[in-house]
This record gives structure tokens, sequence and C-alpha cells, in this order.
């Protein structure tokens, strides 16, 4: 019978949390900011797909997103990521990137974060994505 993770200690944290593998961290740590907002921008895309039709263009782009960021975070709490994985699919969304982007007029100023609730919603995830990395780096 396989045990299920628990959420919490029964025991009081102290303010610290595990890394995968054991390690004991305080929840302020870095790499608690960092895979907690990288887990925050997944929350973030799960409930944008949720406001797209079932056969929209892009939402499997963003569930594969979604899988992307769960395995970043994971490896952000201490479990291996293969250097290669993270190169591999840094080009593969840079060229994905490019190819949406051409489709795009030309962006001359800022756009105010409003519009539909998926506009809000996008503008949501790339604010909170720019503050992932911001804590990756």
């Amino acid at each position: 019978m396989s045990s299920k993770i628990r959420i919490y200690t029964r025991t009081g944290d102290q303010g610290q949390t595990s890394l995968y593998g054991g390690q004991r961290v305080f929840k302020s740590h870095p790499r608690v900011a960092a895979f907690g907002t990288v887990d925050e921008l997944n929350s973030h895309l799960g409930y944008l797909i949720t406001f797209l039709d079932k056969d929209h263009e892009i939402k499997n782009l963003l569930t594969s997103i979604q899988s992307d960021l769960f395995a970043i975070g994971s490896s952000l709490a201490g479990k291996s990521l293969s250097s290669h994985f993270l190169l591999s699919r840094t080009k593969e969304m840079e060229k994905l990137i490019d190819e949406l982007d051409i489709k795009l007029p030309p962006l001359n100023n800022f756009i105010l974060p409003s519009g539909s609730g998926q506009s809000c919603l996008s503008h949501i995830a790339r604010s909170v994505c720019r503050r992932a990395e911001r804590h990756v780096v």
C-alpha cells in the first residue's frame, strides 16, 4: 500500500518545510518562494484554461506549459531535472512565441491589463510568470 503525502506535520513545522529528499528549510527560503510562485502560475493557467472552449487552439499549449511548470517546480524543490530538458523546452517555447508573435499587430505602446475575463487572467498569469522568473534566476 502506498503512503499518501500529508499536507501537514501534526507536530507543527516551526516555519519550515521539507524539500525533495528531506532537507528542512525555512518557508522564507528563496527556493520555497521560487517553487511556490511557479505553482501559483500553474494555478492561474489552470483557471484560464477553464474559460477556453474545448477545442481552443491554445488550450493544449497551456496544458503542456502546466506540465513543464510542474516539472520545474519539482526541480526547484530538489528533484533532478535534466538541463537538456530545460534547454530543449526553452528553445521550443521561443520558437512558438515567435510564431505566435508574427500573427499579432506591432506593439507600439504598453497595454493596460484589462479587457475580457480571459484577457485579465492572461495578464495575471503574465505578471506572476515574471515574478517567478525573478525568484528562479
